[in-house]
């Protein structure tokens, strides 16, 4: 890709609301292999650290144009998408420190410098700019950032700490598990953690596909697509048919470049035709 091509649409890049920033990043760290993922913010600041996953140093003064590059490990380009989305919240610092490389993006440039003691992860330090006068005094209630992360992230499968605390492990619009009629296939790789059941049923620790029973009088199914650990908005499928309800790995299908909006292509079409086997 040229380089004109790459800034003009490093330009037209946008998330749906920058702060979702925190979800791109939550992805890297799946897809990257991280066994745990702590979420810290403040009024002034931003800590996120991901331990076991750890970035190649000769590409991380990259990162910036990364989410444009087709042959760039998911995981880059997750991390990449998340910090040009997190520069436009008006962040004055962005700080990276992955393995024995520290790198720092600044309005007035990058820095770039060897530490002896590796860190065995990546650990990101953010200082909010002056334009968050929006944020309850003392912090007392949730950022934009927390509530994406309580609200999406129910089933990453990995340690999860948001602010110390775990996440809401549930499902959006009052859907839950545990039907009459239940089936998961444990995932071989990636996949998904369910959100716990009320029937205290016990699950695989991951699952590459669940599905249960809705409401009978519901004239549809709801696809609920997790894609590197996070859920993706929900779907209404195969109207007309009797209503399950299917949590569905999806990491492999194509989304646009927000990476959090599915690309109805024709895998999309295989993988939701694939569901009706399930619907009995």
């Amino acid at each position: 890709m040229e380089a004109a091509s790459a800034l003009e649409k490093l330009r037209k890049f946008q998330l749906a609301d920058p702060f979702q920033y925190c979800l791109r990043w939550l992805q890297a760290a799946v897809a990257g292999g991280a066994i745990s993922f702590n979420w810290q913010s403040s009024r002034t600041q931003v800590t996120v650290e991901m331990e076991g996953f750890v970035l190649d140093p000769e590409r991380i003064s990259q990162l910036p144009r990364l989410l444009l590059d087709p042959n760039a490990p998911r995981a880059e380009q997750h991390l990449s998408a998340g910090l040009n989305a997190a520069i436009r919240t008006e962040m004055s610092t962005v700080r990276l420190r992955s393995g024995n490389t520290v790198v720092t993006w600044t309005p007035a440039g990058f820095q770039s410098e060897y530490k002896e003691m590796g860190l065995q992860g990546t650990k990101l330090e953010l200082n909010r700019g002056s334009g968050h006068n929006f944020w309850h005094i003392l912090g007392r209630s949730r950022d934009r950032e927390q509530k994406y992360l309580h609200s999406q992230a129910a089933c990453a499968p990995l340690s999860l700490g948001i602010q110390g605390s775990a996440p809401e492990r549930r499902l959006p619009r009052g859907e839950e598990l545990g039907g009459s009629h239940e089936h998961w296939e444990p995932a071989a790789a990636g996949g998904f953690r369910p959100p716990h059941c009320s029937r205290g049923r016990r699950y695989p620790d991951r699952c590459a596909l669940y599905c249960s029973d809705l409401d009978p009088r519901r004239p549809h199914s709801l696809l609920f697509p997790i894609r590197d650990g996070v859920l993706l908005p929900v779907e209404e499928i195969h109207p007309g048919k009797q209503g399950k309800l299917f949590l569905v790995d999806v990491s492999l299908l194509k989304t646009d470049l927000t990476g959090l909006q599915l690309v109805h292509d024709q895998a999309y079409q295989e993988m939701v035709a694939g569901l009706l086997h399930y619907l009995g």
